[in-house]
């Protein structure tokens, strides 16, 4: 699922779960909170996210988050040493922790929205659990709201998914180094549309092609 693999892909936009209990400190993760925007290319010449199909023409995806990422540590750790509750080159010894995000996606004909664009709002949240903590380290998350809501003038939603999405992260280090980061589907249940043709159609640069295995 695009969502998740693109917010886990920096490890962690996944990281959350239910609030824990009042006992465990929560803390706020300053790097992984806050806003950001992006634009791809969408060709078979770049194959970052969308490699697999393109329009008769290069088009441009892009968007903008906003969120935030709480961890909860046992009082043990000392919250205020970064060293001690984020530290690098192994697992950070959280418990559980909640994750949201909102934004916008768009396609457009040009580069910084400067062609015809179109364009939905997403919205979701993410909880984390069963962190194990070790090497390899992994946990489990549940990811919930609309990941993607790509609207056309005249067609409606193009790109939509919602619902209830569950995965599991699993990080491999190696002298101080993450080496693999593996990524195994669990369930998912909801509303998937995601049609390629008709984004290409919209931006008037159909018709679409699928790259050939």
């Amino acid at each position: 699922m695009k969502r998740l693999i693109a917010l886990c892909g920096a490890l962690v936009m996944a990281l959350a779960m239910a609030a824990p209990a009042a006992a465990n400190q929560k803390v706020l993760v300053e790097e992984f909170s806050g806003s950001d925007e992006f634009e791809v290319e969408v060709s078979f010449a770049n194959q970052e996210w969308f490699g697999d199909w393109e329009c008769s023409k290069p088009i441009y995806y892009g968007g903008t988050w906003k969120g935030n990422l709480w961890l909860w540590y046992p009082t043990s750790v000392d919250t205020t040493d970064p060293d001690e509750y984020m530290p690098e080159g192994r697992a950070w010894p959280w418990i559980k922790g909640k994750a949201d995000g909102r934004g916008i996606d768009y396609f457009s004909t040009k580069e910084d929205k400067s062609g015809k664009v179109i364009s939905g709002k997403y919205k979701g949240t993410t909880r984390l659990y069963d962190h194990v903590i070790g090497n390899p380290e992994s946990w489990k998350f549940q990811d919930t709201g609309k990941f993607w809501g790509v609207n056309a003038p005249g067609k409606g939603t193009v790109f939509h998914e919602s619902g209830n999405f569950r995965g599991m992260n699993t990080i491999i280090f190696e002298n101080g180094e993450i080496v693999d980061e593996i990524f195994d589907f669990i369930r998912f249940r909801g509303n998937s549309v995601f049609d390629e043709a008709e984004v290409c159609d919209a931006l008037g640069v159909g018709p679409v092609s699928f790259r050939s295995s």
